[in-house]
């Protein structure tokens, strides 16, 4: 499995997704990308939620990828990041 690491803004609070999983979406402005960072750890669950909206942070983990065609017929690609390390830089006011 490869690995990925995604410098950026925190676009949304924690939140679950059908499976029950707890996630943040993660906004990079560099790769015009956002990134789904699934989070397993207790204690980075907590300080995620304690973020507020735009707190700029690095997930690092395992890359987890689905793709689809939307429907413009363009190919989409859907990443997570099993999360393993995460470091904030900057909190919002």
């Amino acid at each position: 499995m490869l690995t990925a690491t995604i410098v950026g803004s925190l676009s949304g609070g924690l939140q679950f997704d059908e499976t029950g999983q707890r996630y943040c979406t993660i906004y990079s402005d560099q790769a015009n990308r956002a990134v789904r960072a699934l989070i397993r750890n207790d204690k980075q669950a907590a300080l995620i939620s304690r973020l507020p909206k735009h707190s700029r942070l690095t997930a690092s983990g395992l890359l987890r990828s689905k793709g689809a065609i939307g429907n413009g017929g363009k190919a989409l690609a859907f990443l997570t990041i099993i999360v393993q390390q995460i470091q904030i830089h900057e909190v919002s006011q």
